[in-house]
């Protein structure tokens, strides 16, 4: 989201820019998350930058095998999609055709 408007922000990134390097935050949290509130932090969604509820019992979000839906954007309902070879609300169990191993 942010890298297609640059030419709309151009003198918002000019001002972070002139900020003290050894001191001034990360461009995409101070730009696109706090000053123009177009995507929230990584493991925040939709329009209020929830926090990803759902937490596997490792404490990762989606039990660190899949994402959240909107993670880092303004969008998405915060539920996991996990990644192929797990499933379950939480990410936490195998699909089908895959195994856990030791």
């Amino acid at each position: 989201q942010c890298h297609v408007n640059y030419g709309e922000w151009e003198e918002d990134i000019e001002t972070w820019w002139s900020l003290d390097p050894d001191t001034r935050p990360d461009l995409r949290q101070w730009l696109c998350v706090d000053k123009l509130q177009v995507c929230c932090p990584p493991d925040h969604y939709g329009p209020s930058c929830s926090p990803c509820p759902v937490l596997g019992d490792n404490g990762k979000v989606c039990s660190g095998n899949g994402k959240c839906k909107g993670g880092g954007t303004r969008k998405g309902n915060g539920q996991c999609q996990c990644n192929k070879e797990y499933s379950g609300d939480k990410c936490d169990q195998c699909s089908e055709g895959h195994y856990q191993s030791f």
